[in-house]
């Protein structure tokens, strides 16, 4: 690393250290993105997860769903999951813009 920056000092000059500066001062500002998304990423896997429980539950009992009419509900439950989901993949994609 010091050898590419002696070679940068030399071809470009005293403005290679405004370019070191910018890149010091992005590190924190990545680091905090990066944890945010992190943790967008974990609140997403649990509702992704529940989604799937959930629907493989419906598969599993689909007999006894539609014997007893329970469409609507479980519908409405698993589009409940779904809206939170892809609120949350919204924001994931917003702190990776």
């Amino acid at each position: 690393i010091l050898g590419y920056t002696s070679l940068l000092l030399y071809f470009l000059g005293p403005a290679v250290f405004a370019g070191l500066a910018a890149m010091l001062c992005i590190i924190p500002l990545n680091a905090y993105f990066l944890n945010r998304l992190s943790t967008v990423r974990e609140e997403n896997l649990k509702f992704t997860d529940r989604r799937v429980k959930l629907t493989n539950e419906i598969l599993q009992g689909i007999r006894a769903v539609k014997s007893y009419n329970w469409e609507k509900p479980f519908q409405e439950k698993l589009q409940n999951i779904r809206v939170k989901e892809l609120e949350l993949l919204k924001a994931a994609g917003a702190s990776r813009a």
